[in-house]
């Protein structure tokens, strides 16, 4: 039996994180997975919001069975450096890498280095262990 795998496309605008979130949800159940679904619609949030935001990209999200459990990868083609910040008590934004170290099993940014328009192709990827399954 093949691995479960899903591909959705969002543009750069407002409405991407809510249509990933609902794309999310919809895999999950149907891949009988619906226990994880508010993590995992959370964590798509997040990472769909910073590709829009500060990629001011579109982009792609893949879900994919692993043989540890699933794994979400949110692609975009923006140059910006994804890492974890430490924002003040103040600031509304920047605690979106903090939330998906958080409450993922592993995560990680991989880069292909393919250009388009002038820009490369990033990754955010995170996983969940069939535990948290």
């Amino acid at each position: 039996m093949a691995p479960l795998l899903a591909h959705h496309r969002f543009s750069a605008d407002r409405g991407a994180p809510a249509s990933a979130r609902r794309f999310a949800r919809v895999t999950l159940s149907n891949w009988g997975f619906g226990s994880v679904s508010d993590t995992v619609e959370l964590l798509v949030s997040e990472a769909v919001t910073n590709a829009v935001g500060h990629a001011a990209s579109g982009g792609e999200m893949i879900m994919r069975q692993i043989p540890s459990g699933i794994r979400i990868e949110v692609s975009d083609y923006g140059s910006g450096i994804v890492e974890q910040r430490n924002p003040g008590p103040d600031e509304v934004t920047g605690r979106g890498v903090a939330i998906i170290d958080a409450l993922a099993s592993r995560w990680g940014v991989e880069s292909d280095g393919t250009p388009r328009d002038g820009e490369r192709h990033k990754t955010v990827w995170f996983e969940f262990d069939h535990q948290a399954v």
